[in-house]
């Protein structure tokens, strides 16, 4: 028996926005990632910027960059973690995304594809399966299933197709790369 709860987007207009994406077909998949985005990066509640810009993701990131192997990165991701006492819902995200980077030649830029990617990829799932059946661009559980694979697939090619992150990046480079990420992905540069 698990224990997880779901918490939907809340009702925003930006999340509005996103639900239009969720129920109409002619909406782009390019234009509901920078949708997504947008309001991902006005969440009052959850600011993702913010929270993917924070020095543990960073620390993070470092780690994923430096370990030899998934195993040791994650153990000492767990470490740094603790040590920061900076748990939160995108350490989490980061740390699966320190495993991905592994099946990536270069685990820097594998990092923050999979970051980005696992984000996206949970701020789709808790409000997506809400949407599905035949007046919805999903008619069935595998129509979602596709659906969130191809928004995924967008954000790896957004995120791929951009400048390198930093090799080592201090506390305000971190941010700042983060921050143009984030732009990228809602389409604002």
């Amino acid at each position: 028996m698990g224990t997880s709860v779901s918490h939907p987007s809340p009702a925003t207009i930006g999340w509005q926005v996103v639900a239009q994406g969720y129920r109409r077909d002619d909406i782009s998949v390019d234009r509901l990632v920078q949708e997504i985005w947008r309001a991902a990066q006005s969440d009052a509640d959850a600011a993702w910027r913010d929270l993917l810009a924070a020095p543990t993701v960073r620390s993070l990131y470092l780690i994923a960059a430096g370990s030899a192997d998934p195993q040791s990165a994650v153990i000492e991701a767990n470490r740094e973690i603790v040590r920061a006492r900076g748990s939160s819902i995108a350490t989490d995200l980061a740390k699966r995304a320190i495993v991905k980077s592994f099946g990536f030649d270069d685990r820097s830029l594998g990092f923050i594809a999979s970051l980005f990617r696992e984000v996206s990829s949970y701020l789709v799932a808790r409000d997506v399966p809400g949407y599905v059946g035949p007046q919805f661009r999903n008619r069935t559980a595998a129509d979602i299933v596709h659906f969130k694979e191809r928004l995924a697939d967008h954000v790896t090619r957004v995120v791929t197709s951009a400048a390198a992150p930093p090799a080592s990046p201090d506390v305000p480079a971190w941010d700042t790369f983060v921050g143009q990420m984030c732009d990228r992905l809602a389409g604002r540069t």
